[in-house]
């Protein structure tokens, strides 16, 4: 059993409308840190459509993904689904997620054709042949992609591990598959800090007013 928190936008009540939603991987540090129900009041209607967003408030695995990416992909859609007036396409799908919930979240979002949408801040994500029999070429597999690292990251470099270089190396590899991420590199460092700086482009990238 996995808790949730759900975000409704003002005035949901009001309307008939269909919203997307973004599902917000490690949850209780995006709503009680990184204070996304605050940001998403101030962006929504301004720079951000109106949208749902739940929060799963268990941290993924950082190995072994297969049972966390289906519930996140399939049993929680359905969940929501049946409860709220929801976008039900991959174009009304995203997840979101920061640094070691990262690699649950794009794992989450390329094993599973249900989202079209990927948000990821900081991701820690060093190796990335285990990507390989997921990813698919952006004319196979649509995906409306931000992700942004921080210039001077988390890196050890006793350990020959940098999560800036990880971030140009995943850049890189998306684009070598036609995907033409939003976001990239800040001058920035690392964390909630850094994180809250950014987090109005992540949604405003994934979530335009429209027109």
């Amino acid at each position: 059993e996995v808790a949730i928190d759900v975000y409704l936008p003002a005035g949901y009540e009001k309307t008939s409308d269909r919203l997307p939603v973004a599902y917000i991987h490690s949850g209780r540090m995006a709503r009680d840190e990184l204070r996304i129900p605050t940001t998403l009041d101030n962006l929504i209607s301004r720079r951000v459509e109106p949208l749902i967003a739940v929060f799963i408030n268990r941290d993924p695995p950082f190995f072994g993904f297969d049972a966390y990416a289906k519930m996140c992909a399939e049993e929680l859609p359905a969940f929501i689904d049946e409860r709220y007036r929801t976008v039900r396409s991959p174009a009304g799908r995203a997840h979101i997620a920061w640094s070691f919930s990262a690699h649950a979240a794009l794992h989450t979002a390329l094993a599973h054709a249900t989202a079209g949408k990927l948000g990821i801040q900081s991701p820690f994500i060093i190796q990335l042949e285990p990507l390989d029999p997921i990813m698919k070429d952006a004319s196979e597999r649509p995906l409306t992609v931000y992700f942004d690292w921080g210039k001077y990251d988390v890196r050890s470099p006793l350990e020959f591990w940098s999560a800036s270089k990880a971030g140009r190396k995943l850049d890189q590899y998306f684009r070598d598959r036609g995907y033409r991420p939003a976001g990239g590199e800040a001058h920035d460092g690392a964390g909630v800090a850094s994180w809250q700086n950014r987090t109005d482009d992540l949604f405003e990238a994934l979530f335009p007013v429209r027109p």
